[in-house]
């Protein structure tokens, strides 16, 4: 695997920092328990990318190394009761997801911008760059 940094200069001293956002995609026909996605209705899994970093898996075509955070759910028509439970077993559920997955470039770099906090598909710019501030700001905030 081959790793290469985009060039995309800062006014201020040349250097090119990581700038990490957040990916959305629609992964409702990976659960294999009907039950959870019957509950659930579409389950979104939530990455974290560095917009500036480029792998090349055995192939010409960069991709984006995205960091599994979580799955997200949007089903309002549940009672609190039965959202509890819910959250309990797609918690559980994230516990098998890959912790890390390769999509190209071309797939994210196309999906439309959205905003925080909304469960659709689509990228967020959180525009920080660190990774560790960025991990944590997904993880408190639930973007």
């Amino acid at each position: 695997m081959h790793t290469e940094t985009t060039f995309e200069e800062t006014q201020s001293d040349h250097e090119v920092k990581p700038r990490y956002c957040v990916l959305k995609i629609d992964e409702t026909e990976n659960w294999l328990d009907q039950d959870i996605v019957a509950r659930a209705k579409r389950i979104f899994g939530v990455y974290l990318f560095d917009r500036h970093t480029h792998v090349h898996c055995c192939e010409l075509t960069p991709s984006y190394e995205c960091l599994f955070v979580e799955s997200q759910w949007d089903n309002p028509d549940l009672s609190d009761l039965e959202t509890d439970w819910l959250s309990a077993d797609i918690l559980q559920g994230d516990n098998y997801a890959e912790p890390v997955k390769y999509f190209h470039c071309w797939q994210i770099d196309g999906l439309r911008r959205i905003k925080d906090g909304e469960i659709a598909v689509g990228v967020i710019n959180l525009e920080i760059d660190n990774e560790e501030e960025a991990l944590e700001y997904v993880r408190q905030r639930g973007v």
